[in-house]
């Protein structure tokens, strides 16, 4: 199976989980770099959600993806990519993974 890369947007499963995280088989945005990805069988996610609330760190996909909703920057994930079945959909645009990982930088205060 092909090594996830920053930008790509996969279907995983994040189960199992508690209270408020996101669960379930949907779609995330991967945003580690591919040699971490590759060195630790792991990667860093955000998920994907159809239900738009307006919290300042969701970040909306653009149109022309397949994929639909907006991106939990607020909802940092690391998955074992060798434990966990995914399947690679898509590649976000570059202006966006930038946005989502800034969203990320200011929520950690880096």
């Amino acid at each position: 199976m092909s090594i996830p890369k920053a930008g790509d947007i996969i279907l995983v499963s994040l189960d199992p989980t508690k209270g408020h995280e996101q669960g379930d088989y949907r779609p995330c945005l991967v945003i580690s770099e591919t040699y971490y990805n590759k060195r630790v069988n792991m990667c860093v996610v955000l998920p994907i959600t159809h239900s738009k609330k307006g919290y300042p760190f969701e970040v909306e996909l653009p149109s022309s993806l397949m994929t639909k909703g907006v991106v939990l920057t607020d909802s940092i994930n690391t998955i074992d990519i060798k434990a966990r079945s995914y399947k690679i959909i898509e590649r976000l645009p570059l202006p966006i993974l930038n946005t989502c990982r800034k969203n990320v930088a200011k929520l950690i205060g880096a």
